[in-house]
């Protein structure tokens, strides 16, 4: 597509793909569209239609009345239309259809664009602009969870003050979404070809209203990035962020957790274990089938730093390292956390 709104005429390969995300978004598998109106460019469409069943006669609610769908749609980030504008509305017949944009209304990305951020971010996820005061909130959440490279930290040392470069960032009411890099740290030695690699990132707002990345407990490391400009290409909803902050964990993601930290064993066989204060529900590729696979996790930490902080054996922690799968009988708990940097007190 051009990226002007155009109409799509019967037979359009987007034309029905636009109707078949509209209908299975719906629940109306066996209907059919009586579309009035459908313009699309490559991001934003306009649908106005009634639905048939597949005898061809018009569906009907309970009321006898028929539902117009009367629709802005966006392309999302897996590359599906969803609604984002809704002007639906019952009518006593289907001569009664009067779409929201009539067929005289010019259509334009702009005009529809404008509909969508008028609805504001209860449901969609709208830009956050320089000058709005969600942005720094935002971004502090951002460096707040950011450690550098998690390979190069030691245990309870410093960690990087960082600035960022915002690409993409966009929130609703309660996620926020970042696209960009962090700047002001020394990059890995074992990481390359970096210059298209991003952070790619879904936070939520905390009750106390600081925005923490998702899923909850993660950390932002140099190793977080990924090739860039995927979700960034789409209109990303409340419920798509939802969804994406419930990702399940896999080996290598770094975390803080919290919870109690105990010793097991004795001599050259002792190790210390971490019992969660919130285990983790879902790290792919874990041991399951092992009862209480995520309500103890060993740490992997040296003699030395074990005897170094000794006196908090026993105590409510904070720790935060990489998750790690057992691989052999060394390993006591199907988690792991390795790569240690923090570990704390809480008091």
């Amino acid at each position: 597509f051009a990226e002007e709104i155009k109409p799509l005429p019967q037979g359009d390969t987007w034309r029905k793909y636009i109707a078949l995300s509209l209908r299975d978004e719906e629940g109306l598998e066996d209907g059919l569209f009586n579309l009035r109106r459908i313009e699309a460019n490559s991001s934003i469409a306009y649908v106005c239609g009634l639905i048939k069943d597949k005898n061809d006669n018009f569906l009907t609610d309970g009321q006898n009345q028929y539902h117009l769908y009367d629709r802005v749609m966006a392309i999302g980030y897996r590359w599906s239309w969803g609604s984002v504008v809704r002007f639906d509305k019952t009518i006593a017949s289907p001569q009664d259809v009067h779409c929201h944009y009539g067929k005289n209304v010019p259509l334009t990305s702009a005009l529809l664009r404008e509909q969508v951020a008028a609805q504001g971010r209860k449901n969609i996820c709208q830009p956050v602009k320089a000058s709005d005061p969600l942005r720094s909130d935002i971004l502090n959440g951002l460096r707040a969870s950011y450690i550098g490279d998690s390979n190069s930290l030691t245990l309870n040392g410093p960690l990087p003050t960082v600035k960022f470069i915002v690409e993409d960032l966009c929130a609703t009411e309660d996620y926020a979404y970042f696209l960009g890099k962090a700047t002001g740290d020394k990059t890995s030695f074992f990481i390359h070809d970096d210059a298209n690699n991003r952070l790619r990132v879904v936070l939520k707002k905390s009750p106390d209203g600081v925005w923490r990345p998702q899923p909850e407990n993660n950390l932002l490391t140099q190793q977080s990035k990924v090739s860039g400009g995927y979700y960034s290409d789409g209109t990303l909803r409340e419920t798509d962020l939802a969804q994406l902050a419930q990702a399940c964990r896999v080996e290598g993601d770094t975390v803080n957790l919290t919870g109690t930290l105990r010793q097991q064993g004795d001599g050259e066989s002792a190790y210390w274990t971490l019992t969660p204060d919130s285990p983790l529900t879902c790290v792919r590729d874990a041991n399951k089938q092992q009862p209480g696979w995520n309500q103890t996790m060993q740490l992997v930490l040296t003699p030395q730093e074990r005897e170094s902080l000794n006196n908090l054996v026993g105590k409510k922690v904070s720790v935060g390292g990489d998750i790690f799968l057992a691989l052999s009988a060394s390993h006591h708990t199907p988690l792991l956390l390795d790569n240690i940097f923090r570990l704390t007190e809480i008091k």
